[in-house]
């Protein structure tokens, strides 16, 4: 049987001392009950970004998610991941001691120190380790236009 959350959604553009209130509420209400949640949480995967000569290769920590769920999109310098981490099925007698593990929707957002290419971008996803590689473009290149006579 699929376990349910309570949601109570609030708006989302109040100050900054308001939402330190709400997560705080929202904290309390969790620790009570992980069933209970006030806002729709989203979540931010750990990463790992290193630079080999000619690549820049991104390892995403994404542990229980489908390779159906995940969406990436890449620009001249940035790098975009999202997807969603659905709920596993608990059965109504089930009570939580911990709930630590995030569910729903994820973003993580990356700008490059290099334009890279993402025509040649390759990805593979293999025992929750999302890995993305992009060449790198060159910097000195140089684009030479002609200024032709009107």
């Amino acid at each position: 049987m699929k376990m349910s959350f309570i949601k109570i959604r609030v708006m989302k553009d109040i100050g900054t001392f308001e939402t330190k209130i709400l997560r705080n509420v929202d904290e309390m209400f969790r620790l009570i009950s992980p069933r209970f949640t006030m806002s729709e949480r989203m979540w931010s995967p750990q990463i790992d970004v290193y630079e080999a000569p000619g690549e820049i290769v991104v390892l995403v920590e994404l542990a229980g998610v489908k390779r159906e769920h995940l969406h990436l999109e890449i620009g001249l310098r940035t790098l975009k991941i999202s997807g969603v981490r659905k709920e596993r099925a608990v059965t109504e007698q089930t009570r939580y001691r911990i709930a630590e593990i995030p569910y729903g929707y994820f973003e993580r957002s990356l700008s490059f120190p290099v334009p890279v290419d993402a025509d040649t971008a390759s990805a593979s996803y293999t025992d929750g380790l999302l890995r993305i590689a992009i060449t790198k473009l060159p910097l000195d290149k140089v684009h030479k236009v002609l200024i032709q006579n009107d």
